[in-house]
């Protein structure tokens, strides 16, 4: 792929930049040289731990469905997020750490998404609460009609690590869509965000809301309220023409 800042070990870099770090017990910590890159198969594994570590715990709706307490639905999760690293578009937020071994910062687990692709089943309560809520607010915007387009860059998971927060990592991993976008000849990325600081952040890299769902109304397929307790106000469906 092209339209990147260079490649690392063949994997093309989108883009790099200084995460400036917090002041620590009133101490300048130094900045933290960090790039975003393709995810490539050997830090799969990686990734994947990070994940149920990080935004198994932390996510809104994994939060509000107690996914971590069900084993069945964490490997669903995991074996979801397995087939979507195979697509090989995902990108990975990394620094270098103690014997120049690259730390993951945080990724965004990313696929490509068709007209006519049949919806993903899953069997455990805690996921298929959190894909209804995501498809119900998909459903109230057609972003295949609205946009024109047959295909679209969709994710299901951007996490940053706790000890990188609040440095930005999040905001550039949603910029760097627009670069893969383009080297995918994709004119679309659309995404569901859960929280208010992610649904914040996504604005500010250029997404647009289209569809917006209040936690407190929303209700699963028997008609009872399921994330009435989530953290949050509502999720919002957000895409980014590119």
């Amino acid at each position: 792929m092209a339209d990147g800042h260079g490649t690392i070990d063949g994997a093309t870099v989108w883009d790099r930049f200084n995460g400036t770090e917090p002041l620590i017990d009133g101490q300048q910590v130094p900045d933290t040289d960090i790039w975003i890159q393709d995810l490539t198969e050997e830090l799969d594994e990686e990734v994947l731990q990070h994940l149920q570590e990080h935004f198994l715990r932390d996510a809104v709706l994994c939060r509000a469905t107690r996914l971590l307490e069900h084993p069945d639905a964490v490997q669903e999760a995991l074996a979801i997020w397995r087939y979507m690293l195979s697509q090989r578009v995902s990108l990975v937020a990394l620094t270098i750490g103690e014997g120049g071994k690259p730390v993951i910062v945080g990724c965004n687990i990313l696929s490509i998404k068709r007209r006519l692709d049949e919806p993903i089943q899953v069997r455990s309560a805690p996921l298929r609460v959190i894909l209804e809520a995501t498809r119900s607010a998909e459903a109230r915007a057609d972003v295949f009609a609205r946009y024109g387009v047959d295909a679209c860059l969709t994710a299901l998971g951007l996490s940053v690590a706790p000890r990188f927060r609040g440095r930005g990592v999040g905001l550039r991993l949603l910029r760097a869509r627009r670069p893969l976008c383009r080297a995918l000849r994709l004119r679309l990325t659309a995404t569901v965000f859960t929280g208010a600081a992610a649904q914040q952040q996504a604005q500010r890299a250029g997404f647009e809301p289209l569809a917006q769902i209040r936690y407190a109304e929303h209700r699963d397929a028997l008609g009872r309220p399921a994330l009435a307790h989530a953290d949050g106000h509502a999720f919002v469906y957000m895409a980014m023409p590119v």
